[in-house]
């Protein structure tokens, strides 16, 4: 398949904006969990709950990906004080019990999939623009950028 991707050198903060903020912009907590993945253009997925079961992936993607790395590493530190502590439980370490929440203003986007069976699945991703966190003092600290529209 053709990359129709601009270079880099040519890719202007509106022009990336525009491919990745295509619909309405929303607000909500999302509890975060130490679960991190990259797609093929090196964006930063975290698994996040939007309610008690409701499983997203949130993208970090473009220019913000720099940005995301103090909440990486607070999520990291999180699974290892969690590892440290011996929170198994008797089971195995439940990663989704470890969650964090971040209040991020970003846009919906569909994402299809095939299931086992061959069929097309359709779930949705979350692209965040700005996300505000609450540091070690209980202070908010606020990451990303509203896009450029």
């Amino acid at each position: 398949m053709h990359d129709r991707r601009k270079p880099v050198i040519e890719t202007t903060p509106r022009y990336e904006d525009s491919g990745i903020f295509k619909t309405q912009l929303v607000q909500l907590t999302v509890e975060l969990v130490p679960l991190f993945a990259q797609n093929k253009r090196g964006d930063v997925l975290i698994k996040g709950f939007v309610d008690v079961d409701g499983a997203i992936d949130v993208v970090f993607a473009g220019r913000r990906k720099s940005q995301v790395k103090p909440l990486t590493a607070r999520l990291q530190t999180l699974l290892n004080r969690t590892r440290a502590a011996g929170g198994t439980g008797g089971g195995g370490l439940d990663i989704d019990r470890i969650r964090h929440p971040v209040r991020i203003e970003g846009a919906w986007r569909p994402r299809f999939s095939c299931d086992d069976q061959g069929w097309q699945t359709r779930e949705h991703q979350l692209y965040a623009a700005r996300w505000l966190v609450m540091d070690r003092d209980g202070q908010a600290v606020e990451f990303g950028e509203p896009p450029i529209r």
